[in-house]
């Protein structure tokens, strides 16, 4: 992830270097284990085997993880006297709620084609319950 955030910094110029140890603070660390956090305990209330449950999982930690990075992000903001606690607020949490949507369904898209088509590559795929069979006799293997 840090190495993400370095090409963010310097081709995108988003926080520049300077605020490289904070996006890695906020970004990297509180979004991406809160989201995966929150992602799990979502799908193994709603159904640990079923796309739904992973789906809304999915959805819900994608959303939650740019919200509550980005109002941690105004707070940082207000501490240091840059901006006002409330416009920061205001102004993080409008757009990256938009923000938040678009992530959502485009993780949901992804690990849905992962999910489908090779299954093995997540690290908690759903399990095979198969019906227990008659056991195996001379007879039922020719």
């Amino acid at each position: 992830m840090s190495a993400v955030f370095i090409v963010q910094a310097v081709l995108f110029q988003d926080g520049g270097l300077t605020a490289l140890g904070p996006n890695i603070f906020v970004m990297g660390l509180i979004g991406t284990f809160g989201g995966y956090y929150l992602y799990r305990a979502v799908r193994f209330a709603l159904g640990r085997d079923r796309w739904f449950a992973a789906a809304v999982g999915l959805a819900v930690a994608s959303w939650m993880s740019v919200m509550v990075a980005a109002l941690i992000v105004a707070v940082m903001l207000a501490l240091s006297g840059t901006v006002p606690l409330g416009v920061g607020l205001v102004a993080m949490g409008l757009w990256h709620a938009l923000i938040g949507i678009g992530e959502a369904l485009i993780t949901v898209a992804a690990v849905g084609y992962v999910w489908r088509s090779r299954p093995g590559l997540l690290y908690d795929p759903p399990r095979n319950v198969r019906p227990q069979s008659a056991p195996l006799t001379e007879a039922t293997m020719r």
